[in-house]
């Protein structure tokens, strides 16, 4: 049965699937960050056992390198967090209203079902009383 908020239900249902999928999106990205800096904190930890190892070999400006792009990735990472947050917001704001609204269509779909019932229930009565009223005047 279709009712005045459909529109308004799909609408909202729309952005609730927006914000989970933008929500997705900057978790894999999470994700791939943690994989990046575990992955250069192995790097470093293998330059450093191999540079200790030979002696002669200095990896002083590869390591200053290194800790630029570690604290690059601390940094998206706190970036990435930051719109997490405020995406876990807007989602939670998104399906508070989409939970409104579904609140609405399902009463108004309810009242819309009392409404035909209780027309029913007055056609019954009218034929109940149309039936009595003959059998009066039959038994007149």
């Amino acid at each position: 049965m279709r009712t005045p908020f459909d529109t308004a239900q799909r609408v909202q249902q729309r952005a609730v699937e927006t914000v989970r999928v933008a929500i997705s999106v900057e978790v894999e990205r999470h994700s791939l960050i943690e994989r990046e800096s575990d992955s250069l904190t192995q790097s470093v930890a293998r330059e450093r056992a191999v540079g200790h190892a030979v002696g002669w070999l200095t990896t002083d400006a590869w390591l200053a390198r290194m800790r630029a792009e570690r604290e690059r990735l601390q940094h998206e990472a706190r970036s990435v967090e930051t719109r997490l947050a405020t995406l876990r917001a807007q989602a939670a704001e998104a399906y508070g209203s989409m939970r409104v609204i579904d609140g609405a269509v399902d009463r108004h779909r309810d009242e819309m079902a009392r409404a035909q019932e209780a027309s029913e229930q007055g056609r019954l009565d009218d034929i109940a009383a149309a039936r009595l009223a003959r059998s009066r005047v039959a038994g007149r």
